[in-house]
């Protein structure tokens, strides 16, 4: 079985119940497989980075495999700014999308998409960052808060960041920072790194807990407490107004050339 969501944002769970710990979302057009079923909530893995987890069954339209199929090769565009309103064709009624939500069969000159039965005006639509380097684009996201388990504007964690900022130019990263980290090739020298490099960070133990991108060899964005902006060097993050590291410095990754 097979599903969709026209949610704008819908919180996967780690286990079926509305006070478990919220993993990671799903936006607007993003298609899962439903592995299995708990009274009203669906167990599924994300088709676009295999993140399993728990949702509740209201918030999926449940599709055929012939549905999947359609809309799996249908032409999909990604919603690049901060947010995107649409209206639905049907009940007048508006929504706002956030950054990397999927449209599909989008008619740029209409503004118009259809997904199933179901078509959508583009309200205001804006494809400005399309050309925009990986850490112009991450600026928008500035001042966003911290949300564990988030992957928009308005709460977001570290690795959701980082995977959400790639997506948008049209490049797949795992969810979690540790498979971040299995990506790319190594930066061995700081004064290599090239902007929208990731840089990974681990505790004690050694364990990679934290990323972020980097916008030069001495700055980075991340989410840590909202995103911001950090200086940067070969022993970590360095916070300026608290004038300490936060962040122990692991390795750093070019996932692009």
């Amino acid at each position: 079985m097979f599903g969709t969501t026209f949610f704008s944002v819908v919180p996967i769970r780690c286990e079926p119940s509305e006070t478990s710990e919220m993993i990671s979302q799903l936006l607007f057009g993003e298609l899962i497989e439903i592995v299995e079923q708990a009274e009203k909530w669906l167990q599924i893995i994300s088709l676009w980075d295999g993140y399993q987890g728990w949702v509740d069954r209201k918030m999926i339209t449940e599709i055929t495999k012939d549905e999947f199929d359609s809309l799996n090769k249908n032409p999909k565009t990604i919603t690049l700014p901060i947010y995107t309103k649409i209206i639905d064709d049907q009940t007048k009624y508006s929504q706002l999308l956030p950054a990397g939500s999927v449209l599909y069969n989008f008619d740029f000159e209409k503004k118009r998409f259809f997904s199933l039965s179901k078509s959508f005006i583009v309200d205001n639509y804006d494809n400005s960052l399309s050309n925009a380097g990986i850490a112009d684009i991450a600026k928008q996201f500035l001042n966003a808060p911290y949300l564990w388990g988030g992957r928009t504007y308005f709460g977001i964690d570290c690795s959701g960041f980082s995977q959400l900022i790639y997506r948008l130019k049209g490049i797949s990263l795992p969810r979690d920072a540790k498979d971040q980290a299995m990506k790319g090739n190594p930066v061995n020298m700081i004064h290599e790194i090239k902007s929208g490099d990731l840089a990974f960070f681990d505790n004690e133990e050694g364990n990679i807990i934290h990323v972020g991108i980097l916008i030069d060899n001495n700055t980075i964005i991340h989410a840590s407490g909202k995103v911001r902006i950090d200086k940067f060097d070969q022993q970590g993050i360095f916070d300026e107004t608290n004038k300490r590291y936060t962040h122990h410095l692991r390795m750093i990754k070019r996932i692009t050339d």
